[in-house]
């Protein structure tokens, strides 16, 4: 299931971003699943479930993205669009994934 295998570089990406930004853990990571891409949403979801434990984005959901049609360049990606992490006393968002976070993603056909 390579799901397991996106899902676990979706939580290294993020986490060295979090290290980076000297925050302690992810609220919500977002991702763009291209109609294309050879993903099952519900398996990445449970993999990211599973995976995450352990790791800053432990209490991280995931929202999922999959949009009907998509250009054909981007039609087959997987990109981290944001990441919302806590910060105390309040909650910052990073509304859009920096350019380095962006392409970390490597989707293979199974």
């Amino acid at each position: 299931m390579h799901e397991a295998g996106l899902a676990q570089q979706v939580i290294e990406a993020c986490a060295l971003e979090l290290h980076a930004r000297g925050r302690s853990h992810a609220v919500c990571v977002g991702l763009r699943i291209g109609p294309a891409a050879p993903v099952d949403p519900e398996a990445l979801r449970f993999c990211f479930d599973l995976l995450k434990q352990d790791t800053p984005l432990c209490s991280a959901c995931l929202d999922l993205e999959c949009p009907a049609a998509a250009s054909p360049d981007d039609a087959a990606a997987v990109e981290i669009r944001y990441l919302e992490f806590g910060a105390e006393p309040d909650t910052a968002l990073l509304t859009e994934a920096p350019e380095e976070l962006r392409g970390c993603v490597e989707v293979t056909s199974a």
